[in-house]
């Protein structure tokens, strides 16, 4: 995550379109006094929870779409965006 450009983001909405673009993963952390897998994008944690890690991971990415007002469709659009063009050999 490049977390200069992350600040340079305006509003909430763009923030959370920008997270989408990131790789998200998870990890366990603490949280009041309990072991909980926590989802983040590299090393900045989100607030969201799950009962593994592959469940924090979709909480964090339907939370993401939440804000961003984007379905996982035009997530799906919006990756499919930022993939370099394929060189071909032409």
């Amino acid at each position: 995550m490049d977390k200069f450009h992350y600040s340079t983001l305006g509003s909430v909405k763009e923030k959370a379109a920008y997270l989408l673009t990131q790789e998200i993963t998870a990890a366990i952390n603490i949280a009041d006094l309990e072991l909980v897998m926590q989802a983040k994008v590299g090393d900045v944690w989100l607030p969201v929870t799950g009962e593994s890690e592959e469940h924090a991971i979709e909480k964090a990415k339907a939370w993401l779409q939440e804000k961003a007002g984007i379905t996982a469709e035009q997530v799906t659009n919006l990756m499919s965006n930022l993939e370099p063009a394929k060189d071909d050999g032409v």
